[in-house]
């Protein structure tokens, strides 16, 4: 009985350790993730400080679970097929300034004299919200 106590106790804290590297990974400037599911917990802040308020106190003044309230067209929900790409690390990779890249929709039927925009918007990022992007590519400089 003691020989099983200690093996299962030796399995829980390996297991213990190896998910807790493997969570962790370290993102460098110029990773390109990719967003693979429908629905994503990635928040874009448009403005640094926005960000850094939801990094200080992510809930309201009144204490309760929901989240704050921000200007909606300062803030992007990632969606399926959406790519980031890392441009900037701030704060000691606490944050990221970053680049969207959208999933092209389908292409509709588009008049000829119209054309396409393209501007440079950047947004910023908190890395633990990660977890679920997946690893694209490396550009290098």
């Amino acid at each position: 009985m003691n020989i099983l106590k200690k093996t299962l106790l030796l399995f829980v804290t390996l297991s213990l350790t190896v998910g807790v590297y493997a969570a962790s990974r370290s993102y460098e400037v110029g990773d390109v993730l990719l967003c693979k599911k429908k629905t994503s917990s990635v928040t874009l802040f448009l403005h640094k400080m926005d960000l850094m308020k939801q990094i200080r106190s992510p809930y309201d003044s009144i204490g309760v679970t929901n989240y704050k309230n921000f200007n909606p067209s300062g803030v992007y929900q990632l969606a399926k097929g959406d790519k980031i790409i890392l441009l900037e690390s701030l704060r000691d990779s606490e944050i990221y300034r970053v680049a969207l890249v959208k999933r092209e929709k389908r292409k509709s039927k588009q008049s000829p004299y119209q054309t396409k925009q393209s501007t440079s918007v950047y947004y910023f990022v908190d890395p633990k919200s990660f977890k679920n992007l997946a690893f694209s590519e490396h550009l290098a400089d």
